[in-house]
C-alpha cells in the first residue's frame, strides 16, 4: 500500500462494524489524493486506538523514537521543552500514521514552514445532543455572519456531532491575529442578532460563584453630569478609604459605573452584601444627593446607588458595549482625572469616536486584574466602623 507497511491488517478497529485497519488504510489510501492538499506541511496529532474503538485510546503529538528515517517532522517549542510532530507529506506518510492505529488525524491551521500564520480559520460548532436542526441553524448563521464580513467560508461534517467552518486566509495574518479574529465570532454572532447592548454578569465561567468585580451603577433620575460626576468621586473617595481600587466607565446612558476589581476569592453574596453596605453608607453620608430607592418616583431627584449588579444572575452594561440610545453611545472605560476635570459626560463617546479613542488611550482597564482588591475582614471591619460613624451623625435638616 502505497510503499507504506500496514501490519496486522486483520485488526478490528470498530468492532460493531467488523471494519479492519486494512480497511481503514484502504480508505486512506483512496481518499488520499483529495485529502493530502488540506493536511499536507501541516503538524499532526495522531488521535490512536491500538485496540480498536471500543478500548481507550491516546492522542499523540510527539514522535521521537520508532519513526522511518524518511517521515518528515517539525519541532515546536512548548512549555518547558520542545514537540515533535509528525508531518503528512504524501501517501506514504498518511499511511505511517494509519499503521500507529490513528484513526482521526488532527492538524495545525498553519503549515510548514511558516507556522506562526495560518492558511485557515476553523470554527467548530460543537452541540451539547445530537441535534442535527440546530446546529445546521447555526453553521447557516455563522456563514451569513461572515458573508457580512466579505469573507469566503467553506463547511465540513465533523463526524461527531456538528460542523467545521472554515475560511481561508492569506497567510499573512500571525497566528494570534487569526485567534483573536475566531474569539470574536461569538460576539459578532450576538450583533448578527440585532443585539445593540451586551449586559453581563460580575463573574465568569467556571467560576460563576466568586465575582472579579463589584459593579456600582449611579443612575440618576435626570440629566445632570456634574452631579453624577461628583457622586462617582464620593463613591470613589469611600472605597479609598477602605483600601479597595476602583475604576470607571461611562454607562452611555446618564450615569457611570464604578467598578471594583475582586481576586475572586469571596463568594457571591458576600459581595453583594458588601456592596449594597457601601451603597447604604453613601446615602448616609449624602442623602440630599444620593438614594437606594430604586423607584424613580421615590427619589426625589436624587441619584439611585444601584448596587444591584452584583446578585446572582445580576447583569451590567459590558465595557464597550453600545447602548440603543440617540448617537449609539458606548460605555466605555475613563480616567478619574477626565472625571475629576469633567472632561467625559455619560454619553461622551460613540461608535463613531471610539476607534480614535481606543488609539489614543487604548484600553484604560487592561490592567485592572493585576490591581485586584481583597475584601478582608479588615475591610468590612474598617467599612462597619465608618457605617457606625455615619450613622451616628445628626439627620441632614437638623445639623
Amino acid at each position: 500500500m502505497g510503499s507504506a507497511t500496514i501490519t496486522h491488517p486483520e485488526k478490528v478497529l470498530f468492532p460493531d462494524d467488523g471494519i479492519t485497519k486494512g480497511e481503514l488504510a484502504a480508505y486512506y489510501e483512496a481518499i488520499a489524493p483529495v485529502m493530502l492538499p488540506h493536511v499536507a506541511n501541516r503538524p499532526v496529532t495522531m488521535e490512536r486506538y491500538p485496540s480498536g474503538i471500543a478500548s481507550k485510546g491516546f492522542w499523540q503529538k510527539d514522535v521521537s523514537k520508532g519513526f522511518p528515517d524518511w517521515l518528515e517532522r517539525v519541532e515546536v517549542p512548548k512549555k518547558d521543552g520542545t514537540v515533535h510532530h509528525p508531518v503528512v507529506t504524501d501517501v506514504r506518510s498518511l499511511l505511517w500514521t494509519v499503521n500507529q492505529n490513528t484513526i482521526t488525524h488532527h492538524v495545525w491551521s498553519s503549515r510548514v514552514p511558516d507556522l506562526k500564520h495560518p492558511d485557515v480559520c476553523v470554527f467548530d460548532l460543537d452541540p451539547s445532543t445530537d441535534d442535527v436542526a440546530s446546529v445546521r441553524a447555526a453553521a447557516i448563521g455563522l456563514r451569513d455572519l461572515l458573508e457580512k464580513l466579505t469573507l469566503p467560508s467553506w463547511i465540513k461534517t465533523t463526524g461527531s456531532k456538528g460542523f467545521h467552518i472554515v475560511v481561508p486566509l492569506d497567510g499573512k495574518a500571525t497566528m494570534g491575529e487569526a485567534a483573536r479574529f475566531a474569539d470574536a465570532r461569538s460576539l459578532l454572532w450576538t450583533v448578527n442578532q440585532n443585539t445593540i447592548t451586551h449586559h453581563v454578569w460580575n463573574r465568569r465561567t467556571p467560576n460563576l460563584q466568586h465575582p472579579d468585580i463589584c459593579v456600582f451603577d449611579l443612575d440618576p433620575s435626570i440629566d445632570d453630569a456634574a452631579a453624577v460626576r461628583a457622586a462617582a468621586l464620593a463613591l470613589r473617595t469611600l472605597l479609598d478609604e477602605l483600601g479597595l481600587p476602583s475604576a470607571v466607565k461611562t454607562s452611555g446612558s446618564k450615569g457611570f459605573h464604578i467598578v471594583v476589581p475582586l481576586d475572586a476569592t469571596v463568594r457571591t453574596g458576600a459581595v453583594a452584601r458588601f456592596a449594597d453596605a457601601i451603597g447604604t453608607l453613601m446615602v448616609a453620608r449624602h442623602p440630599d444627593t444620593l438614594t437606594q430607592e430604586f423607584s424613580k418616583a421615590d427619589r426625589g431627584g436624587r441619584i439611585l446607588v444601584d448596587t444591584g449588579r452584583n446578585g446572582y444572575s445580576a447583569t451590567f452594561a459590558a465595557p464597550y458595549t453600545v447602548r440603543a440610545r440617540p448617537g449609539a453611545p458606548v460605555s466605555a472605560p475613563c480616567t478619574w482625572t477626565e472625571i475629576e476635570r469633567g472632561e467625559v459626560a455619560p454619553r461622551s463617546f460613540t461608535v463613531r469616536t471610539m476607534p480614535g479613542r481606543i488609539a489614543e488611550v487604548g484600553d484604560l482597564w487592561a490592567g485592572m486584574a493585576a490591581d485586584a482588591g481583597r475584601l478582608t475582614a479588615e475591610t468590612l471591619d474598617r467599612l462597619e466602623a465608618l457605617s457606625t460613624a455615619a450613622s451616628a451623625q445628626p439627620p441632614a435638616a437638623s445639623r
